[in-house]
């Protein structure tokens, strides 16, 4: 799917935070994503169909040394700062990662 977004607002806000741009688009995917069932539905073991109550965002880590990516999630939070205050670390902590998934 291609959709034109109009982004003017959000990239004016997050301008004047300390907020990573990153960040909030993962976490505006996943809000968006939480929002549908269809978005969110799986198999049980026993192969009913199911729906997660919430799914977490996994997204990928850039290692500038390696030029590789290693990838982590996050619980998801609909506050947006509070998923930001998750986030943020993880990809200090990981920017590093020699591991696709450490």
């Amino acid at each position: 799917m291609t959709v034109e977004l109009d982004l003017t607002a959000f990239t004016a806000a997050l301008r004047q935070s300390q907020r990573k741009s990153y960040i909030a688009q993962v976490w505006a995917l996943s809000t968006v994503v939480n929002r549908h069932d269809e978005f969110k539905m799986c198999l049980t073991a026993s192969g009913e169909p199911a729906v997660w109550p919430v799914v977490h965002p996994a997204f990928t880590v850039f290692n500038p040394e390696r030029e590789t990516f290693a990838c982590v999630w996050a619980p998801y939070d609909s506050d947006f700062g509070a998923f930001h205050d998750v986030a943020a670390p993880l990809l200090a902590e990981h920017s590093r990662a020699t591991d696709f998934f450490p």
